[in-house]
């Protein structure tokens, strides 16, 4: 793979055939002082995480991979880069798609295509003992050839969508749109500008969403994010109450 193509001169890929999780193995080039930024690039995964402790299942042809970077913000900017990622995820899709497929993305990190998962992303942070900096272990995976049976969820891959892309064309197109929208973050400064191309990929403002929260439930509509990224809804008595965590179902 040719890095020069679609990666910044300071960045390396660290490719794999097999491993336990791209995320916990970039954990350990992290802690054993890998030059940031870094990509680490699966064929296959054989302990693949998903949000909330859940397996991601990982059959070779897919995408899986996950880049480290350092970032300089607040603590309450970072939560917007798990959009970001989403939006850059989309716009990757899309053009090696030739827009030929239907993409919406739900909050807070998955891409759907006709309501049935395409993807997903996993964020961990990692201080590093400077206020203002962090750590970030951003895990993407992507359903190319074929998708996983999920108990209570539809998914979709690429492949059934007539989409004939290999992983290779989708990293390295990912790998374009991430860089773009990180510099245009710009450390969290235009949380706005992130916010504002992730609702326009999304449901829309007045859509029902259920939230599950830990054992409850919590039902609305869908009301837009605040400038952190924190999803709002607007209950059956018309308060409008802020969720910054929990999945919709």
């Amino acid at each position: 793979m040719d890095q020069s193509k679609h990666l910044k001169k300071d960045e390396k890929i660290l490719h794999f055939a097999k491993l336990s999780s791209t995320n916990s193995l970039a954990k350990q080039f992290l802690g054993k002082g890998q030059a940031l930024p870094f990509w680490v690039l699966a064929d296959e995964q054989t302990q693949g995480r998903g949000r909330m402790g859940r397996d991601w299942v990982s059959v070779k042809g897919n995408l899986f991979t996950t880049t480290v970077r350092r970032v300089r913000a607040q603590p309450d900017k970072l939560p917007v880069l798990s959009l970001l990622t989403g939006v850059a995820l989309y716009e990757a899709i899309d053009e090696i798609a030739n827009g030929s497929v239907s993409l919406s993305l739900k909050w807070p990190n998955d891409i759907l295509s006709n309501h049935a998962k395409l993807g997903g992303i996993l964020i961990e942070t990692q201080p590093t003992g400077s206020v203002d900096q962090t750590d970030l272990i951003i895990g993407i995976g992507v359903n190319i050839t074929s998708n996983p049976a999920l108990e209570n969820k539809d998914t979709v891959c690429l492949a059934s969508l007539g989409v004939s892309s290999s992983r290779d064309q989708l990293f390295e197109a990912l790998a374009v749109h991430f860089n773009a929208w990180l510099e245009r973050w710009d450390h969290g400064d235009n949380n706005v500008d992130i916010i504002d191309a992730w609702l326009k990929k999304a449901h829309r403002v007045g859509t029902p969403l259920t939230i599950q929260s830990g054992p409850k439930q919590i039902r609305g509509s869908f009301m837009g994010l605040n400038e952190q990224g924190a999803l709002l809804l607007k209950l059956d008595n018309d308060e409008i109450k802020t969720i910054t965590g929990g999945e919709l179902v």
